[in-house]
């Protein structure tokens, strides 16, 4: 009961209250004269200082978690194991180009779907622009976050991606079903919220909550069954890079 508490908690703290607290911070980091920060645009700069502070904050949440719920034979299984891990990294890449192409397949069923709430609110008299607004709000937040980051330092930014994305499927795939009631069905569904948080305009969340369902469904199940780590990190990266070049297009 006490871990569940303190799950829920982090879980909270760290992806509702705490990001939107970095944004913020970064921002004013960015305008200073410090010479670290005097790479880049104001953008780029704020852009890779939220990283550094998302990130580093995220790696404390997953340590915490990791103490209080993961056994260190989880560690040494998945030691044990990397070989096969590493031979299953091929499928990984397959499986992550196969969520995005579904994630995007999805993403224009939304898309379509907030049309017809256009038109419908519009023949009522009333002003609507649910669709065009969605589009807007998803070339922001994350992904663009992430492509500053990236314009500051390739290297660094790259390995910040990893790295936060390492930490959500150790805490949605391995460590909150552990200790939450409904296990990774509980988890699939926080992990699809989350997407909503930090943003600006919460609209901007749809098409990643798509992405997230599918990443859910698909690797949670394979989290359950195989219990593999690197294969996983693999997929969700490539399905994350894949769709940002998708929708840049």
């Amino acid at each position: 009961m006490i871990v569940t508490v303190v799950a829920i908690t982090l879980y909270i703290t760290y992806y509702f209250a705490l990001k939107p607290f970095l944004r913020k911070l970064s921002s004013n980091a960015a305008r200073s004269g410090l010479p670290m920060l005097s790479m880049g645009t104001i953008a780029e700069r704020q852009a890779f200082f939220q990283m550094s502070l998302v990130v580093g904050a995220h790696l404390v949440v997953a340590a915490t978690l990791i103490i209080m719920v993961l056994p260190l034979s989880w560690w040494h299984r998945q030691a044990d194991q990397l070989a096969i891990q590493v031979g299953l990294v091929p499928l990984a890449v397959l499986l992550g180009v196969g969520e995005s192409v579904a994630s995007g397949v999805l993403a224009e069923c939304v898309y379509g779907l907030l049309r017809l709430v256009d038109i419908h609110r519009i023949e009522r008299g009333r002003r609507s622009r649910l669709a065009a607004e969605a589009i807007e709000a998803s070339a922001g937040g994350w992904m663009k976050t992430i492509r500053l980051a990236m314009k500051v330092n390739l290297c660094a930014g790259t390995i910040l991606l990893i790295l936060q994305l390492a930490c959500e499927e150790i805490i949605f795939r391995f460590l909150l079903p552990r200790c939450l009631p409904g296990q990774m069905w509980t988890a699939g569904l926080l992990f699809v919220v989350m997407q909503f948080s930090g943003l600006k305009r919460q609209i901007g969340g749809v098409f990643a909550a798509v992405g997230a369902c599918v990443m859910a469904a698909s690797q949670g199940y394979l989290a359950a069954q195989t219990d593999f780590l690197l294969p996983l990190v693999v997929a969700h990266t490539v399905m994350f890079l894949s769709s940002w070049t998708l929708t840049s297009k």
